[in-house]
């Protein structure tokens, strides 16, 4: 009689455990330097639980707002990079870009890539789950599996917004932009 009811509290604390959130959220509202015609107005994060080719999987899901709709066809390599620390190390493991770039033989103007600390591209468009960029908003998900993450499963993460305004002019905007730079993440 005892293990019908233990069963049910089980089967309840799995399926919590299966569909809990973790979410991380960084205002920026820095308006001083919106003249970089990609300020962060506020990038968000999560982890939720999903499915890939059938199999359930962890999905890490960045969401970006800009303070205005971002011209991404008008700037030069506008670039949306996500540095995530993985291992509490001071170096970054692993960077996520939302950027457009004409590839050849691509017929792909938006991408949307995860690197690993050499440069190499983990996930490419087609790696990951699911991208976008248009007007004030981007977004990009893959699978969290992609990366190898500390055993208690933290990465912390700052993100830059970039593009050439000519040459010699690299503008930026940064969410976190002041100590302690990395915000944590889930």
């Amino acid at each position: 009689m005892v293990a019908r009811k233990v069963l049910p509290i089980v089967v309840l604390v799995a399926t919590l455990a299966a569909t809990t959130r973790a979410d991380a959220q960084y205002s920026a509202s820095d308006s001083v330097d919106s003249n970089t015609k990609m300020d962060l107005r506020l990038v968000s994060s999560r982890v939720d639980q999903g499915t890939i080719a059938g199999h359930p999987a962890k999905i890490v899901r960045f969401k970006v707002v800009f303070t205005h709709p971002v011209p991404w066809a008008k700037l030069h390599i506008p670039d949306l990079r996500f540095t995530m620390d993985t291992r509490s190390t001071p170096t970054a493991d692993y960077w996520l870009d939302i950027f457009r770039k004409k590839i050849a033989g691509d017929t792909h103007r938006m991408h949307c890539w995860l690197r690993n600390a050499s440069g190499e591209v983990v996930l490419g468009d087609d790696g990951v789950v699911s991208y976008s960029a248009s007007g004030k908003v981007a977004t990009c998900a893959f699978p969290k599996g992609a990366m190898s993450v500390r055993p208690n499963g933290n990465v912390r993460w700052i993100v830059q917004s970039l593009y050439a305004a000519s040459s010699s002019d690299l503008r930026t905007d940064m969410a976190p932009d002041g100590p302690p730079y990395v915000f944590p993440h889930l």
